[in-house]
């Protein structure tokens, strides 16, 4: 499967670069196929009998539109809240790795 990567203007690739922003948010429309692919997962028995989902895509990459560089950082699910209708925040684990393209 292809890698999931997201153009960013170089202040908001700042900005998840030096860990001041840990999430980002897209507009959340089925049609791309990569805001599709996030939205596919499965629930995870815990110890204790709870669940937790788990998304099937591991990573996600932001290319910085003016350097080049890349950050990829893990992806752990997607939150909406009711004062955004269509936008899903992607929630974001610590970087990987940084590198240029």
């Amino acid at each position: 499967m292809n890698k999931i990567s997201f153009k960013c203007e170089d202040s908001l690739w700042q900005m998840l670069a030096d860990g001041s922003k840990t999430f980002d948010v897209r507009r959340w429309d089925m049609s791309d196929d990569r805001i599709y692919r996030l939205s596919w997962g499965k629930h995870q028995r815990l110890s204790g009998g709870d669940t937790e989902w788990v998304p099937d895509v591991e990573f996600i990459h932001f290319l910085n539109k003016l350097t080049g560089e890349t950050l990829t950082f893990p992806y752990l699910g997607v939150e909406f809240v009711p004062w955004a209708p269509g936008w899903g925040f992607l929630l974001l684990g610590d970087r990987v790795d940084a590198c240029h393209s």
